[in-house]
């Protein structure tokens, strides 16, 4: 995080109010005493973002410390300090009431044949055989009854013994 600083610019109007640029003509309002950015980074995760990062750093402080105190090692250990009370058997566990319970919604299957899970690629036929291609000739053109444009023209050419027109 601190390699990306040096591309943004910070000014102060007070000492805890400051306005950040990048070299865009992008701004944002940071306030370190109400630890608040507008990329709305810092208030969402309460790590630091770039922004504070830059105007943290020329103060010659420790901006690990504007963390959230979630994620500091010292609440960790805060946490765990006492001792963890084992918890009983199983079998010790209260009963619940059967009347209670919360069952999962019941399932609703949609009308008709379910839909394949694969889809087929373009030159698959529907058994998932894949179409062999046919090399053009002249028998296959005329067969076909496509003999027209371009193809005329490059079949005639290429063949002139075999086409008759």
């Amino acid at each position: 995080m601190i390699e990306i600083c040096p591309s943004y610019i910070f000014e102060g109007s007070n000492d805890d109010l400051f306005v950040v640029k990048n070299y865009h003509g992008d701004r944002w309002r940071v306030n370190i005493v109400d630890h608040t950015c507008e990329c709305m980074v810092w208030q969402m995760t309460g790590i630091v973002c770039v922004h504070a990062v830059r105007v943290l750093l020329p103060r010659r402080v420790e901006w690990v410390e504007y963390c959230n105190s979630y994620f500091w090692v010292s609440e960790y250990n805060l946490a765990y300090m006492s001792n963890v009370k084992p918890m009983k058997d199983v079998k010790d566990w209260p009963k619940l009431d059967s009347t209670k319970l919360v069952k999962p919604p019941p399932l609703v299957r949609g009308i008709g044949r379910p839909k394949k899970q694969r889809m087929r690629a373009e030159d698959e036929n529907g058994n998932g055989h894949v179409q062999k291609k046919r090399k053009m000739t002249v028998a296959n053109v005329k067969e076909k009854g496509i003999m027209q444009g371009h193809v005329k023209v490059f079949l005639h050419h290429r063949n002139s013994k075999q086409c008759k027109e």
